[in-house]
């Protein structure tokens, strides 16, 4: 069944279970049992819930909770459990997750349920717990008041005293409710399931950011695959920055390899023209010379023809 809406269910009772992180104990002695259950009176009084059962052992705890109109179980569990994290990170100077990502939630049928999973519940004694309140008349300080839950919770037994009706339960009816808690998430008559289902489509249409959970895993998924996508363009788009940049290094180097061979070949072709330009002036500095001479011989072949 798909993780359940945010709505409230009349008729039905909502048991929660918080487990620690990996099993870590949520709760190491007995000022923190005393602090979870200041929380349970300071939240019940605040939102008005119904608890009609509690049971808070080293790793998990469990309650029992009718809702009232306005109110959802999210937000109960949000304002109970966060304020808890605060509160131990505290005092143990830590950081960091302390229980499961999300409580399992499990909707009952009020009645004829009731009963049965508050005796259920209280299987197993638990200082920290709503057994004593249930088999004692007195209500200490230090608990949650659910007097007028323990009264309904009685009436609910069909005029049998809660001992009675726990040793009528007998260890195994006992045992296979506790594994139902495990394991279903709705417990109850056809009807009561129908009304269910009923009111999770009524909540899609009316919420439609209400999701099924394998569609939020799926939308999960799909943000996790569009940031890996975004990671990979950003780093193809920094490797072409880099091989841009490395082509207009190497362009550059390129440029000036050409430009500084180009010199140096003027350089020698300079040089070249130079010095076969100075070879030349010497040959015709020498040409000129052997002209002079000439002309002077014929000058003076000359006089002698007109002596």
């Amino acid at each position: 069944m798909p993780r359940m809406p945010r709505i409230n269910i009349e008729g039905a009772l909502y048991h929660t279970t918080s487990r620690g992180d990996n099993n870590r104990n949520i709760f190491k002695d007995n000022e923190d049992f005393q602090a979870y259950v200041d929380l349970l009176k300071k939240y019940k009084e605040q939102h008005g819930f119904k608890l009609f059962a509690y049971v808070l052992d080293s790793s998990q705890l469990n309650l029992l909770i009718e809702l009232v109109e306005g109110v959802t179980i999210s937000q109960i569990m949000h304002d109970l459990n966060s304020s808890y994290i605060k509160y131990f990170n505290k005092k143990y100077d830590r950081t960091g997750h302390l229980f499961t990502e999300r409580y399992r939630c499990v909707l009952i049928e009020k009645m004829p349920w009731l009963g049965k999973v508050i005796a259920c519940m209280h299987s197993q004694e638990n200082p920290f717990s709503s057994y004593a309140l249930y088999v004692k008349n007195e209500l200490l300080a230090d608990t949650v008041n659910i007097a007028e839950e323990k009264t309904e919770g009685l009436e609910s037994l069909d005029g049998r005293s809660y001992a009675d009706f726990v040793e009528i339960m007998g260890k195994d009816e006992i045992a296979s409710l506790s594994n139902a808690l495990g394991r279903k998430r709705v417990i109850g008559s056809k009807e009561f399931k129908k009304k269910i289902d009923a009111a999770i489509e009524a909540a899609k249409e009316d919420n439609p950011e209400e999701e099924p959970e394998e569609q939020h895993k799926k939308r999960v998924m799909s943000g996790v695959a569009v940031g890996v996508m975004l990671l990979l363009v950003g780093a193809l788009y920094s490797v072409n920055m880099h091989l841009q940049k490395k082509l207009v290094i190497t362009q550059e180097t390129e440029r000036m390899k050409f430009e500084q061979k180009i010199k140096t070949e003027t350089k020698v072709l300079k040089q070249n023209l130079q010095e076969r330009y100075a070879a030349d002036m010497v040959s015709y500095r020498a040409m000129q010379k052997r002209m002079e001479i000439e002309k002077k011989r014929i000058k003076e072949l000359e006089a002698k023809i007109e002596e």
